[in-house]
């Protein structure tokens, strides 16, 4: 134990090659390499500092999941699926360059979608009347069925949102909304 704290926080100090680990009783673990100086945290965060890109990679991938499989319960679908399903929804009928187009998502990854949920029921794909050489797509009632069966998953998520972020939740998704148009180029 070591006395060179306050009397109050009792700390192991245990040494490995270049590395202090200190084990404090309030349970928080610090590990540095004893070469380098201890970094202090700037007044000003920024994205950089405070390991923004990071944060959101987790959180969003952790959403994700949370949301997939929620929906794979209530509908038997996932999220990017029930994106499609959502968007043919809204602009029936709708080719698929148009959905790829809406989601920002390659064509070829919109056609293997589409091709599945065309074999589990959920749409329809025709050749279009206005143009031969594109597919039109619509949702078969058990496309909408499974659509409003989402609904219900998705208020449950952006409850965990609106939890989490509180009053900031529509500045953080003007914000995201923002930089996602910055780096689309728009």
């Amino acid at each position: 134990f070591s006395q060179g704290w306050p009397a109050n926080r009792a700390v192991v100090t245990c040494a490995h090659a270049s590395t202090i680990m200190r084990i404090s009783i309030y349970f928080t673990i610090e590990v540095y390499a004893s070469t380098r100086p201890r970094k202090t945290l700037p007044s000003v965060m920024t994205a950089r500092s405070s390991r923004f890109y990071h944060a959101l990679q987790i959180a969003a991938h952790r959403l994700q999941k949370r949301a997939d499989q929620a929906l794979m319960q209530a509908a038997g679908i996932s999220t990017a699926q029930a994106a499609v399903l959502a968007v043919v929804s809204a602009g029936q009928p709708m080719r698929q360059n148009q959905v790829a187009a809406t989601l920002g998502l390659n064509e070829s990854a919109v056609t293997a979608m589409v091709t599945r949920l065309v074999k589990q029921g959920l749409l329809t794909r025709a050749r279009s009347e206005a143009d031969s050489r594109a597919f039109d797509l619509t949702l078969t009632p058990a496309g909408d069925a499974a659509l409003k069966a989402t609904e219900a998953p998705f208020a449950e998520v952006n409850a965990l949102i609106d939890a989490a972020l509180g009053p900031d939740t529509d500045a953080a998704a003007k914000g995201l909304r923002a930089l996602s148009d910055r780096l689309s180029g728009g």
